[in-house]
Parts: structure tokens; sequence; C-alpha cells
């Protein structure tokens, strides 16, 4: 500190901190960096500490902390807090939540279940599991409250996924005006919450029907017995009211879940990286500004992407979900290695992280995300973490709800200024882009000859359409 002046604090963006980690790679003179960068010899320090610690955190994880026993959710916290660049200390801190998990009791449930299935004569057809999830919706940055939430479900084969159920706010947004179909089974909830009145909806008036096709297909009686195995959550009714002839269902115990309940081994991460990966794509090739993207990205846009990344989802990733649970249901995959699939989500989150890093590091310096803090970044990147999918209601709000019910209902639309009519497509239009895009495919090295003929099927398909 010179003349009783405090240096002003200067916060870095992740762009200005990779250009200062590649002049230090080069070796480059640190008092030209801290005159480039109005930084002091400390934040010189920091920026390259926190570069080493985060390659010598990966190298200890990949070299000395193999997933064995209890170790093996350690592995994987602690792989994606050295991936973030923590400290080895707060990453074994972020491991509290994993103490909520009785190991112990998780591992006589397993016992339990066995024997069930066994009791049953349940074959991994015939037995589902379906868990919430909250992911954001069209907003994106700082826009938690923005938020969807969806219910997954699949069988433990991998043979049988259901559409995706999405809760958002609004019974008939406008962005759907024009759109005949959608791809998921849509509800509406003034919170875009879970609740048990649409819970139940869905088992018996979609689960019980589409499970009974199933088992018709699969050549199965129709006294056949099907297992749905939940989470207890405050949005699932009692097991009692999820009953429908042999279609039962077990909600686990709240200390085993996290630790057992197949779509939390890796689905869920799964689902989320896809989506938000496909999130990143549209806005890092978006010409506008980020507020200009934020409006235009819509609740359609955001059902769509979820969609397709739950098409994504392998069927081996279904049915590998379930080894914790279930260990026989892996008997002859040849691929029940633990800690492959371990790093799973883990793999993924790296990805994703080198593919936003890459494209920062070329990006124009126009790009919205070249203008990101640290913080803001990160933010960004783990937005869609912890959203609330289900309400715990006070004995006040129950008194409310029940004296006043009509003030809980979903509004009919949302509340965007521009309510401007949808401009209808014409089918010339269409065909025209369409033609347009396909030549493009054409001449791209990227587009497999596959591909390419996938096109043309969808363009021929589209021309006997529009006649």
């Amino acid at each position: 500190m010179l003349g009783g002046q405090k240096q002003k604090c200067v916060v870095l963006m992740i762009t200005q901190k990779l250009d200062i980690i590649k002049c230090l790679e080069k070796e480059e003179d640190r008092n030209r960096l801290m005159q480039e960068f109005s930084v002091g010899s400390s934040m010189i320090y920091n920026v390259k500490t926190s570069k080493n610690l985060a390659s010598c955190n990966i190298e200890i994880l990949r070299v000395g902390l193999t997933p064995q026993g209890n170790n093996k959710r350690l592995y994987e916290w602690f792989a994606l807090k050295c991936l973030e660049g923590a400290p080895i200390a707060e990453a074994l801190m972020c491991l509290e939540e994993e103490k909520s998990g009785d190991h112990e009791a998780a591992e006589k449930y397993c016992e339990f279940s066995q024997e069930l299935v066994v009791e049953h004569g349940i074959i991994p057809q015939q037995i589902y599991n379906a868990d919430e999830t909250g992911e954001v919706g069209a907003a994106g940055f700082n826009q938690s409250n923005d938020h969807l939430t969806i219910l997954m479900c699949a069988n433990a084969a991998g043979t049988h996924r259901f559409k995706l159920l999405v809760v958002e706010k609004f019974r008939r947004p406008i962005a759907f005006k024009g759109v005949i179909y959608l791809p998921v089974e849509y509800k509406a909830q003034p919170n875009a919450w879970m609740d048990k009145e649409i819970f139940l909806h869905s088992f018996h008036h979609v689960f019980v029907p589409a499970v009974k096709e199933h088992l018709k297909k699969l050549g199965k009686p129709e006294d056949t017995k099907v297992i749905l195995i939940l989470d207890n959550c405050e949005a699932h009714p009692p097991e009692t009211e999820l009953v429908s002839g042999n279609i039962f269902t077990i909600i686990l115990p709240t200390n085993v879940t996290s630790l057992i309940q197949p779509m939390d081994q890796g689905i869920i991460e799964n689902l989320k990286s896809t989506y938000r990966g496909d999130f990143r794509r549209k806005l890092l090739n978006y010409e506008g500004s980020l507020q200009e993207f934020q409006s235009q990205y819509t609740i359609k846009d955001a059902i769509f992407n979820v969609a397709c990344a739950w098409c994504s989802v392998k069927s081996t990733t279904l049915r590998k979900a379930w080894r914790k649970l279930w260990a026989a249901v892996m008997f002859g995959e040849g691929s029940s290695d633990e800690e492959e699939f371990a790093g799973f989500s883990v793999r993924q989150k790296e990805e994703s992280l080198k593919e936003i890093l890459d494209v920062l590091q070329n990006a124009d310096s126009t790009n919205p995300l070249t203008k990101l803090k640290d913080t803001e970044f990160e933010e960004w990147v783990n937005i869609d973490q912890d959203l609330d999918v289900a309400q715990t209601l006070t004995d006040a709000e129950i008194i409310e709800k029940v004296v006043h019910p009509d003030r809980s209902t979903a509004p009919e639309q949302d509340s965007e200024e521009d309510h401007s009519e949808e401009t209808k497509v014409a089918w010339a239009t269409a065909a025209q882009c369409l033609e347009t895009f396909l030549k493009c495919a054409e001449q791209q090295s990227s587009y497999s000859a596959q591909e390419v003929m996938q096109l043309h099927v969808v363009h021929n398909n589209y021309l006997k359409k529009s006649k």
C-alpha cells in the first residue's frame, strides 16, 4: 500500500484468467501481466495456484483415490470439486450431504428388495423408478425462479421409458400458440412444482395404462405384477393410493434414497448435462445480446430441448443405474465396473466445462459469455442444481389452501408484454429452408452419410405431406 491509498479491487473474468494462465505457461514476465490486467502480484499468484491445485487434485484423483467400497461416493464428489478447482478440504466438506445416507441400511434394503422381486417373480421389465428434478426454463442466467419440474420414469431393463412429465406455471403459455403436439406430458401448477394431485393423475391415467400396454406387447398376462419405486417426497401420495390391480408402489426410506435410487445414480445428471449442453450451444451461436437471447428462448424451446436430452439417454445407462439397488439386473452386461460408472457424471461435467472453456478461448469479444465474471460463470453452470420440485406446506398454508382453493390455481397464460400474433410459416417457405439446410449438410464433413440420408428422408416426407 503506497501513500495510504488502498489498492482498487479488480475482479477478473474467466477469459482473463485463462489468458493469464496461458501467459504463465509460456513463462512471460509477471510484471507485464500485472500491468496489463491491472492486478497485483497476489492475484497472479492466486490464478497460478488455483490452476496448479486443480491439476494436482485431478492427478491425485486419477492415481491415488480409487472408488472402492465406501470411497465410491467420495470419489465422485471429490472429482466434481476438483474439476471446479476447489481445494481438497472443500471437496471433503462437500461430503456432508452424503452423511445423510446410511450405507448399512442401504445394504439391508437392497437385500430386502432382491428377496421381494424373487418372491413376486419380478423381471427387469416389470420394475420402474420415477423421480423429479428441477431444470431452468427459458431465462438461463440468474433466473432459477423461472424453472420447470420434470418427472422421468423408466424400467430396469431400459426398454420402456415414459414421456417426460413437465410441470410449469402456466396452463397455456403463449409460446405454445400454434403448436399441435408437445413431446412431453404438460401440467400447470402455480409454482411449477410437482404436487400429489398431479402425481396421482399421472399414475392412474398415464403410468398404469402405458404399463399394461407394454406388458401386452411382451406377451405377459394382464395380471402381471409391476412395481414402481419412488422416493419419500412430499409430492408423492402414500403407497395405498398408488395401487391399481397388481401394479403397486414402494416408497424408499429417506436414509437410503440418495445411495440406491436408480434415477439418482447418473440418469438425472446425464439428462441435465445434455440439456445444458444444448442450451449453451444455442447461446454461444446466438449473434445478439444475452438479454435478446433470454427473451427469445421460450418455454417451448426448453421443453423440446429437455425431451431431446431424455431421448439421448441410452438404454444401457438406464440399466446400469440399477446396479446398486438390484445388482442382478446387470448380470451378463459385461460392464459392471463400478469405477467406470462412478466416473460417468464426472466425465460428463469435465467434458462440459472443457467445451465451454474451449469456446471462450476462441470466442469473439462480443460474445455475452466472455463478459461473465468468475462467480457469474460458476452460478450459470450450476444454476439448475438443487431447484425445488415440491412444496412443504406449513399449517397456515394448508389452512389457506383449504379456505381459498381458487388462489392456488395456475394462471391461464404467462404475462409476457409481447402478445404479438405468432406468424404461421407457409409450406413453401419451410420447403425452401429445408432445401437450403440439406445443401449445407451435404457440403459439411461434420455430417455423416447416414445423417445426410436422414435429412433427405425428412425432406421427401415433408414434400409428400405438403401436397
